[in-house]
């Protein structure tokens, strides 16, 4: 409760030019301060042959032997008191079977007992409309997590799921910007200035955003909103109104689009994941 007070009430304001509290130098003293500290933590442990695998400005993460564990503490005991921490600020630790990264910033970590700490983009437990900002939607999100977690194949988690807003997108109209979704083969027009709801299908629509008229932004005048992909072409369908009771094979629901987007950040974490693909490896 005090660091959320603080962050979002004190020290948030204070490198806020348009509010009264702001000081950026007294931003600058917690900010730069503090991640010396850290540096400085992080150089102690390393020195004793403890590897920190990541850091950010609250916190790292550690890999080391078991037999290295006492020392551990005992470092960051002492990193406490040269600090100042020994009171307020002490350091609070929480084991992990393992850590899936992406960056620092967006991970997948088990803990000891099991459960899951999920950050950033990985996500999936959020609100729609925060979970098609950076071309990750739920689904894929869901078949990640089922992946690090349990070592399900992302095509099992992906077709095994029978609830539409899983694979649903979402793109905002503005005063620059609509959407055109056009039928490739009658070439029938349906346009959109409002928010819009969508998924990829094997049906033959395309879903372009267009810049309004009089826009004075500098981008493309029209771009697809799900590109082609080497050799496949990605087709969408406008849902923003959803029929409950509909048959999730209805849809027609393009699975191969889900799968590779999940298998490209499975990928650059696990790098000893293989995708599925058609080619015969002469490696065997």
């Amino acid at each position: 409760m005090y660091k959320l007070a603080l962050n979002a009430g004190y020290f948030g304001k204070t490198i806020e030019t348009t509010n009264w509290q702001y000081g950026p130098e007294v931003g600058y003293y917690c900010t730069i301060g503090n991640q010396f500290e850290i540096l400085m933590l992080i150089e102690m442990l390393s020195l004793k042959g403890i590897q920190c695998v990541s850091a950010n400005t609250d916190g790292i993460v550690c890999l080391f032997p078991k037999d290295l564990e006492s020392e551990y503490y005992k470092i960051c005991k002492e990193w406490e008191e040269i600090v100042g921490n020994t009171e307020l600020g002490k350091l609070e630790y929480t084991d992990f079977q393992s850590l899936n990264q992406e960056s620092v910033n967006h991970y997948i970590a088990i803990k000891s007992d099991g459960k899951l700490k999920i950050k950033g983009r990985l996500a999936w437990e959020v609100e729609m409309n925060k979970n098609n900002t950076d071309k990750l939607g739920r689904i894929e999100r869901k078949a990640i997590t089922a992946y690090f977690e349990k070592g399900i194949s992302p095509e099992t988690t992906i077709k095994e799921s029978i609830n539409i807003f899983d694979f649903v997108r979402g793109k905002k109209a503005s005063r620059d910007y609509h959407y055109e979704l056009i039928n490739t083969k009658t070439n029938n027009k349906e346009i959109y200035k409002t928010v819009i709801r969508y998924y990829v299908t094997e049906n033959n629509k395309k879903l372009f955003k267009v810049k309004n008229e009089n826009s004075l932004k500098t981008g493309p005048d029209i771009s697809e909103c799900e590109a082609p992909d080497d050799d496949k072409i990605w087709y969408c369908e406008i849902i923003n109104r959803v029929d409950i009771t509909k048959d999730i094979k209805s849809y027609n629901i393009d699975y191969e689009f889900y799968i590779r987007n999940t298998e490209r950040v499975i990928s650059k974490i696990d790098r000893s994941y293989r995708k599925k693909t058609n080619q015969i490896s002469i490696f065997g």
